[in-house]
């Protein structure tokens, strides 16, 4: 299932509740560059993570989806990088 259909893009970011500057235009222009990034992450063999039905969760490249389980910590997704010396 590509990431480019309304199911998976309704929700917090719907056209409804964009400001006035985010016309269709830069909508979809901003949908485009979206679908092209998860392509080229898909075919480079990298998963994409992102939130359906208020759950985030990973697709993988052989089109299998997965949900991100929730740590021990109780936290989801990576740690934060260590500060760079």
């Amino acid at each position: 299932m590509s990431l480019n259909t309304p199911e998976k893009r309704a929700g917090e970011g719907s056209p409804e509740k964009m400001p006035e500057f985010i016309t269709p235009e830069v909508m979809a222009a901003m949908e485009r560059a979206v679908e092209r990034a998860v392509e080229e992450h898909l075919r480079l063999g990298y998963p994409v993570v992102y939130s359906r039905d208020g759950r985030l969760v990973r697709e993988y490249p052989d089109g299998s989806i997965h949900p991100v389980e929730p740590r021990p910590n109780g936290k989801n997704g990576a740690e934060p990088a260590p500060p760079v010396e």
